[in-house]
């Protein structure tokens, strides 16, 4: 719009996302228990192409081959589900990876695993990383370009390069650095999120000029 409207007569106002709902859902009982056993990792999106889910399967891939007990959730449905399912079969990974579907309430999933996973090749908002940031998960993502406006590299979660191997090293990263995955969980925790405020606020402004 910047491109063909003068710049002062643009006015960006973000989604407004409600930590008080999110908690409160995500309190919900899940219709999967998840093995203890296993460190779970949950993604959360559409089945189309640019949510790069391929690259998901693909860093679980080679986390069991390295060795780690892994177990991939993908929350959503679309047109890619016939070559996600195939990409599992694939590789021999039904142990290890699962697609739930369409779900009303993806927070209960989101709240239980130990690792979020956003394998995105772009996003306009990325509003599942900020209510996995809400509810204070371990934060693994690509490197799209907004992810740096919502996360700080190893300091709220970490983002990683936009192929499997990196995505890998970073979940490794997590599962055998403890300390690492408790400070990104501290520091959300400390993160105030004023986002809601600042929305309506913005909205108010618009309305009264």
């Amino acid at each position: 719009m910047q491109e063909f409207i003068d710049s002062k007569k643009v006015i960006e106002i973000r989604n407004i996302i409600d930590p008080k709902e999110i908690k409160s859902r995500a309190k919900e009982q899940s219709l999967i228990n998840f093995n203890s056993a296993k460190i779970n990792i949950v993604s959360v999106g559409r089945l189309v192409n640019h949510k790069a889910f391929e690259l998901a399967i693909g860093a679980i891939n080679n986390l069991i081959s390295n060795g780690h007990n892994v177990h991939l959730y993908i929350v959503g449905e679309g047109v890619e589900r016939n070559f996600l399912e195939n990409e599992i079969k694939r590789l021999k990974l039904t142990n290890h990876c699962t697609l739930l579907g369409f779900q009303n309430n993806p927070y209960p999933f989101i709240k239980k695993c130990d690792i979020y996973l956003q394998t995105s090749r772009i996003e306009g908002l990325g509003r599942t990383i900020i209510e996995a940031a809400l509810l204070c998960k371990p934060i693994v993502t690509t490197n799209f370009p907004t992810a740096f406006s919502i996360l700080q590299d190893n300091i709220t979660g970490l983002i990683a390069e936009m192929n499997s191997q990196d995505i890998s090293k970073s979940i490794e990263r997590l599962i055998e650095n403890k300390k690492l995955k408790n400070n990104l969980i501290e520091n959300l925790r400390k993160k105030e999120d004023w986002e809601k405020e600042k929305t309506l606020d913005s909205i108010y402004k618009l309305l009264n000029s």
